[in-house]
């Protein structure tokens, strides 16, 4: 079967063994406008090694993006996922041996530039660096950069260790102690 959701739990039928010759496709959304990251959880992860698998596949420009295909009894690290369109679980199983199978938890969590903040409705608003902005976030350039046009433009520091005006102050975009 296939379903549609926002944020939630996905899984086999927990409780019990999956079925035989599975082909099962959940399409992960953001809420309708948003853009995000998505967060992925593995809560329980049991399927028949190499034969039943998990492929997360990310769409993107009409093409899709194998992220990952997990298969076994090792439950996955947590993925975070940056994607502004859909991601889809997509699970197979062969026609013998059926496990427990998975569940996950996933949420999308807001990707807004800087200059902007996620409302309750995930969709990116504008902000005020020094007043509305929250303060050490992406929104304001975590305090070490001007925002314009929701670009950061990072004030050099060399000595501090990050910030290099070179390569285009890409070190913005993440939080440094």
């Amino acid at each position: 079967g296939d379903g549609v959701v926002t944020s939630g739990t996905a899984s086999t039928p927990f409780g019990s063994a999956y079925e035989h010759d599975l082909n099962c496709q959940w399409a992960l959304v953001p809420p309708a406008g948003a853009q995000g990251d998505l967060a992925i959880h593995f809560l329980s992860f049991d399927t028949e090694d190499s034969y039943d698998t998990l492929e997360v596949v990310q769409a993107a420009s009409g093409d899709n993006y194998t992220l990952g295909i997990f298969s076994g009894s090792v439950l996955p690290t947590d993925l975070r996922i940056t994607a502004g369109t859909a991601v889809y679980l997509v699970f197979r199983s062969d026609g013998s041996v059926a496990r427990p199978g998975f569940k996950l938890s996933f949420q999308w969590a807001c990707s807004c530039p800087c200059g902007s903040v996620c409302d309750a409705s995930m969709t990116c608003q504008p902000c005020s660096s020094g007043s509305t902005c929250p303060t050490n976030t992406a929104a304001d350039c975590y305090g070490h950069g001007t925002c314009s046009a929701g670009i950061c433009h990072c004030d050099a520091s060399p000595s501090l260790g990050y910030w290099d005006p070179t390569v285009q102050c890409m070190a913005c975009a993440t939080h440094y102690s």
